[in-house]
């Protein structure tokens, strides 16, 4: 298993993936998130080199993950973080320990930059906010969504 930056090439699985988070995460399922709405992110996030970066879980070959990340800017004291944009690991790959390497990568990149903090989004309750607790991270507020 490798973990490394996607290029260019990636494009077409990093949608797939996207797609497939989607379809089975709530309450992305009701969103109206399209293949062609996902591929425009992921290459907006392309475009921001200088200022985002999306790394990739390989295996055998094969892109089963993914973690976008970006620098944001906090509005209120004006530090610069790094902000989680999204990531996912196939289901049917979770057991690889592919998320804790993806999470590695994110960190590693945001101190290279000299970023503040970095802020990860995980579902209240889940295994992966226990996962972040473990590392250090600390649950800072609850976001709330009402789909219209």
């Amino acid at each position: 298993m490798t973990i490394r930056r996607a290029t260019q090439d990636d494009r077409e699985i990093l949608v797939m993936l996207a797609v497939h988070f989607c379809q089975q995460v709530l309450p992305y399922t009701q969103l109206h998130a399209t293949p062609a709405s996902l591929g425009r992110l992921v290459d907006l996030l392309f475009g921001l080199e200088e200022r985002a970066a999306i790394y990739v879980v390989e295996l055998d070959g094969e892109i089963v993950g993914g973690l976008a990340i970006c620098e944001n800017v906090n509005l209120v004291t004006g530090e610069t973080y790094a902000d989680e944009i999204c990531w996912w690991v196939e289901p049917t790959r979770r057991m690889l320990r592919a998320g804790p390497l993806l999470i590695a990568a994110a960190e590693d990149w945001a101190t290279s930059r000299g970023l503040t903090y970095i802020k990860m989004v995980a579902p209240i309750p889940s295994r992966v906010g226990k996962y972040l607790a473990s590392r250090g991270y600390i649950a800072v507020e609850q976001a709330h969504i009402k789909v219209l």
